[in-house]
């Protein structure tokens, strides 16, 4: 299955155990959007914050085509330090980049998950059909941060849209 987390507006929730964008040498999850999102963020950030951003964007080897992980090697006004969901222009892609949640679009083996989920088979189970788990607006997004890197709950496989070798698996 995988995680996808868009349920959860920008898809990164300030209240979750996550690494922040702003965190020197941490990792971060982006997506490409449309253009027209940079030009009118939701969230704002200081032009010296969007500018290091857009460095490290651009700096970034990912090859994913959905998403892009980047190791931040800047610095955050300290208004911006905390934020996440942000948009983010790189005028060298001529491209626009939202900050989401850094299991965006991860893919899990969730078969030994699905047998001690607390809320039963089913509650995983269910989602074997679209092979992606919206997970429940009713937890907190600190619930998924808890509980996706327990041994018994399964076992990372990488990222939608990366190549991988299945004999690796």
């Amino acid at each position: 299955l995988r995680y996808d987390s868009t349920n959860h507006g920008s898809g990164a929730d300030p209240d979750a155990l996550v690494t922040l964008p702003c965190e020197y040498r941490g990792r971060s999850r982006w997506i490409q959007v449309n253009s027209s999102e940079c030009l009118s963020p939701t969230i704002t950030i200081d032009a010296a914050t969007q500018a290091e951003f857009a460095t490290s964007i651009y700096a970034s080897n990912d090859q994913n085509p959905y998403v892009k992980d980047v190791i931040f090697r800047g610095t955050c006004q300290t208004n911006d330090a905390e934020k996440v969901g942000m948009n983010v222009e790189v005028s060298e892609l001529n491209q626009c980049y939202r900050n989401v949640h850094p299991d965006h679009l991860s893919i899990y083996d969730m078969t030994s998950w699905s047998i001690t989920h607390p809320g039963g088979l089913f509650n995983i189970a269910k989602w074997n059909t679209t092979g992606t788990l919206v997970f429940s607006a009713s937890h907190e997004m600190s619930r998924w941060e808890k509980n996706h890197r327990k041994e018994d709950f399964g076992e990372y496989v990488g990222r939608y849209g990366d190549k991988l070798n299945y004999e690796d698996l």
